[in-house]
């Protein structure tokens, strides 16, 4: 008799349930990204993050705060608890980055305070490699105009210099 009881009102609430491919969903992370051109992961870290981490750890309701510095910038995620108003922190966040702005370096970036949205991530990303001749990458397809598609929203270009050995003759 319970089941059949759980089962109808399974079946009553089922109806009412509704169905998205993408329902909105309000992630609480905040990523706060800084560029800082030319300057070493060192740098970054020692001028740009450590400033913004401390300076970010103190907003409420926090749980985890990780970073990451790379050459010429910085990203500092902050994780929060669910049920958290993330509106709300993310204008706590940028009220303690304009406290330390004049403690970050000059020719830093403005940093940006982004939220996790995942409705605005891409259906479908194309990707591509060149091996042959890493001198002559995709940019020119993509920058000339080659590459005429009118649902492309966002265009990356990312290169990598491969290590080149010198071999010597004896």
């Amino acid at each position: 008799m319970f089941y059949l009881l759980l089962i109808l009102l399974g079946l009553i609430s089922l109806k009412d349930l509704e169905v998205n491919l993408l329902p909105d969903m309000e992630f609480p992370r905040l990523t706060v990204i800084t560029n800082f051109q030319n300057a070493a992961p060192e740098e970054v870290e020692n001028l740009i993050t450590k400033p913004l981490t401390e300076a970010v750890g103190t907003v409420k309701g926090i749980e985890k705060i990780s970073s990451e510095s790379m050459e010429g910038v910085s990203f500092v995620t902050l994780q929060f608890g669910w049920g958290t108003k993330i509106d709300y922190s993310a204008m706590e966040v940028r009220e303690k980055i304009d406290l330390i702005r004049g403690v970050l370096p000059e020719d830093a970036g403005k940093p940006i305070v982004a939220k996790f949205d995942p409705s605005q991530s891409p259906i479908q990303e194309i990707v591509f490699f060149r091996w042959i001749n890493p001198e002559h990458t995709n940019s020119e397809v993509l920058s000339k105009g080659k590459l005429k598609v009118t649902w492309i929203v966002w265009t990356a270009l990312r290169s990598r210099k491969f290590p080149e050995v010198l071999k010597k003759k004896f």
